[in-house]
């Protein structure tokens, strides 16, 4: 509230006070009030009095007023007018309100006192202005962007103004940035830009009231982009070649496309895609072998950069000469001339076939050339190579050049020939000009000096007779279309001489007796070169090799014995004799023999049981009568072999190399039960005697469990036994339908597979039985073992131990063993 006092009239005075009442966005209203006050003294004025209030131009006028009253001494200020009034609030910053408040006291102390106070109202806001409209930009050149707008005042009044246009400008991928603020009135702006880029630009106005929104060109301004470079094509086949370009490091923002073009041999440039802004390579699949190319490149967005074009050509593979002709020149000269086919070709190679043989190896060529090709039928290939492209090759016809034939090649001759030989020279003929033999000359000279030749026509081989011991020469010479005899071929050697001869002097004659050992064989060689090598053999009656050695050239005897091979007795056998005389003539001996020795005596064998471990000890001793005394009736014996056999007759052999008076332990015999021993005693000779030995062990009602590899440690458990036991045969259950009334029981069919376990357990009485069956169980060695039970079975087993004690059963401990039966796999026995 604002309040002000006019000057003093004697002792009262007038005054105003006012403020808002109440307000619009446009309006305040302003309650304005006249006040009269008493200044320390009397009044009492009823009538006369009148009042007037005004306020930014607006009056009450002077208007009659109620009466004024006050006691003696006093001070009292009364209100006598209040008006209110609504002025305009002005746009912009709010203003002060200037009130006015008088009063006109009618009797006693009559006058005039009134005062002047302000009232501070605010202004209109400004409103944000509109932004401008019609916003375009555009290209005048690679230097000069147009930009052009219109102002939009619609619905505004003019107290609002607009004071500035505000311009914004992006360059391809970059951030917004301002470059510009024109005046109000400005509607059109040139902006200085360059090449090789997109410009975006937005626009909007200012004013008291803010900014207006923005608004964006509808469309990018382009410049002339940047061209692309490093332009390369290389060729991946005869159908496709790959091109590749780098692009501008804007070209995301700058380009619209990438245009490539090509060109074939000499024609124009053709656009063969259109690609997108950032594409670096193409795969051209419409090229075709036998044609130049290359490729340029350029950008566009409207407008175009300058082309990047390929520094080389591609090339794909030349065609092949359209045709090769072939002619004579004189002699086994010819001359090729080619047509070509491939403007491109660096240059064309040739190759030479003669008599239908390979290919020549490549020389090059112009479009023709004269060469020496040799004599016989000849044929040229051509093709064209550009780099390390190759046509396909293109033949020419035969032609056909005569010249003598060369010197043919001798086959080689065997080393040695049994006279009386016939011998077949062969020979391949060596006619350069490919034509048939139409003749042929073998000479042959012998030993002796003397020559012969033998006339051929068309073959190439020929036989010729030797009758004297030595070395033979021999050359051949051969004659084709050419009327003049070919060059004689180097000389060749063969030898003949008398074939070597062999016999047996002991054995004397086939199908003699061998009853004794060692027996020895002797023989005669009769031979003009000596012995080179010889070999003799003892064969099965049918021929199988049983022993062969290879002899000294000078032997003439072989003892079979224990140290080179003993045949077995009552058996047919071979001896062969095979030699080799000085040029490898062999010669061959056999004698049919039967051999009938005698046999060892009888062992003896003594079995002695180990309780302590359940074992057996076997000792052995050969026979009575195994003397040299005996020999015409028994065999020395040179070893001694045993092995168990169970009630099911399956044998498990403990040694078989065993010396007379020595013994063999027995880790494993069966528990309860009767088994045999076999002791078998050999001769050199192969013959052999066994002796069977029944033996029993009695556990008295332990079962044993044997570790190590040898099964020499043994564990006996026995007390207070209790053992259970299951078997479980694998395969596959089917469920059948088999009509009404058929069982409706599945059938079962192994596959062969069977898993078998037990556990057993045992009470021990000792605190070192129950450590050492600790220590046992620890020993990873000790996973497998052997099991032996009371019944006689024995088993190769896995076990997995558990041990306990109770108090309530002081010295005792209680042992169990879970077993799964493995492979059985027998101990290292000796």
């Amino acid at each position: 509230m604002a309040e002000a006092w006019g000057g003093n009239v004697r002792n009262w005075r007038g005054g105003v006070a006012a403020w808002v009442q109440s307000e619009t966005s446009t309006t305040a209203t302003i309650r304005v009030v006249a006040r009269w006050q008493s200044l320390a003294y009397g009044f009492n004025v009823a009538n006369g009095n009148t009042a007037c209030v005004s306020c930014d131009g607006q009056s009450s006028g002077w208007v009659g007023v109620g009466g004024v009253y006050a006691g003696r001494g006093q001070t009292v200020t009364k209100d006598m007018l209040v008006r209110d009034f609504t002025v305009a609030k002005h746009y912009g910053d709010g203003r002060n309100v200037g009130c006015y408040g008088g009063f006109h006291l009618g009797g006693f102390q009559v006058g005039d006192s009134g005062a002047n106070c302000n009232v501070w109202i605010g202004g209109i806001p400004y409103s944000a202005p509109k932004p401008p409209v019609g916003f375009t930009a555009e290209r005048e050149s690679d230097d000069v962007a147009v930009l052009e707008w219109s102002g939009d005042y619609t619905g505004m009044d003019g107290a609002y103004p607009w004071s500035n246009v505000l311009i914004e400008r992006r360059i391809d991928a970059g951030g917004w940035g301002q470059i510009k603020e024109l005046n109000w009135d400005a509607t059109s702006f040139r902006d200085s830009i360059s090449a090789g880029h997109r410009y975006d630009y937005r626009v909007r106005s200012k004013g008291p009231g803010g900014h207006s929104g923005y608004v964006e060109c509808p469309a990018y301004v382009y410049t002339t982009p940047t061209a692309p470079s490093g332009c390369a094509a290389v060729r991946k086949s005869d159908s496709r070649a790959d091109v590749s370009w780098r692009i501008a490091e804007n070209a995301a923002e700058s380009y619209k496309n990438v245009l490539l073009e090509r060109r074939t041999n000499n024609g124009g440039w053709v656009q063969i895609a259109t690609l997108g802004a950032t594409s670096v390579n193409y795969a051209d699949t419409g090229i075709s072998g036998n044609s130049r190319y290359d490729y340029r490149v350029r950008a566009t967005n409207g407008l175009y950069s300058d082309y990047s074009t390929q520094n080389d050509y591609v090339y794909t593979t030349p065609a092949a000469p359209k045709s090769v002709s072939l002619a004579k020149i004189g002699g086994t000269r010819v001359r090729i001339s080619i047509e070509a086919a491939s403007p491109w070709a660096d240059s064309y190679l040739y190759q030479l076939s003669l008599n239908s043989g390979g290919w020549s190896a490549e020389k090059s060529m112009g479009a023709s050339i004269e060469v020496d090709a040799g004599g016989g039928s000849v044929r040229a290939r051509v093709r064209a190579k550009k780099g390390d492209l190759y046509s396909g090759y293109r033949e020419s016809e035969t032609v056909t050049t005569v010249v003598p034939p060369n010197a043919p090649t001798l086959s080689e001759f065997a080393n040695v020939y049994a006279l009386p030989a016939t011998v077949r020279v062969s020979w391949a003929k060596a006619h350069p000009d490919g034509s048939a033999q139409t003749a042929a000359q073998v000479e042959v000279t012998d030993p002796n000096g003397h020559t012969s030749v033998v006339e051929v026509t068309t073959e190439s081989h020929a036989d010729v007779s030797a009758t004297v011991e030595g070395d033979h020469l021999v050359r051949v010479r051969t004659k084709g279309l050419d009327p003049s005899w070919g060059a004689w071929s180097p000389q060749g050697t063969f030898h003949a001489e008398n074939a070597p001869t062999a016999h047996f002097v002991t054995p004397s004659s086939d199908g003699e007796v061998i009853d004794l050992i060692p027996f020895v064989a002797t023989w005669d060689i009769v031979t003009s070169s000596g012995v080179s090598s010889q070999e003799i053999r003892l064969l099965t009656e049918t021929g199988d090799v049983l022993h062969s050695a290879q002899l000294p050239v000078d032997a003439r005897s072989y003892s079979f014995s224990v140290d080179t091979y003993l045949p077995q007795n009552e058996r047919k056998y071979i001896v062969q004799l095979t030699a080799l005389d000085g040029y490898s003539l062999v010669a061959q001996a056999k004698r049919l023999i039967s051999t009938n020795y005698a046999e060892p005596a009888e062992p003896k064998v003594s079995v002695t049981n180990v309780l302590g471990d359940l074992s057996a000890r076997i000792v052995v001793y050969k026979g009575e009568g195994d003397s040299p005394e005996s020999l015409l009736t028994v065999m020395p014996t040179v070893r001694l072999s045993v092995a168990r056999m169970l009630d099911d007759g399956s044998q498990e052999m403990l040694i078989d190399d065993l010396a007379s008076g020595n013994e063999v332990i027995d880790r494993l015999p069966p528990l309860n039960v009767d088994y045999t021993y076999l002791v078998t005693a050999y001769s050199a000779a192969g013959t052999a005697t066994t002796a069977e030995v029944v033996a029993h062990i009695d556990s008295d009602g332990s079962e044993a469990f044997n570790f190590g590899v040898d099964a020499g440690r043994a564990i006996l458990l026995g007390l207070d036994a209790d053992a259970s036991s299951g078997t479980s045969h694998s395969g596959e259950w089917f469920e059948f339908i088999n009509g009404v009334g058929s069982s409706s029981l599945p059938a079962f069919y192994p596959d062969g597979g069977m898993s078998s376990s037990c556990s057993h357990s045992y009470i021990v009485t000792t605190a070192d039985e129950y450590r050492e069956l600790d220590a046992m169980r620890r020993d990873r060695s000790n996973a497998v073992c052997w099991f032996r039970d009371h019944w006689g079975g024995r088993h190769r087993v896995k076990a997995d131990w558990t041990l306990g004690y109770s108090a309530k059963n002081y010295g005792t401990w209680n042992v169990s063993a879970s077993l799964t039966e493995a492979m059985w796999e027998g101990p290292r026995n000796g």
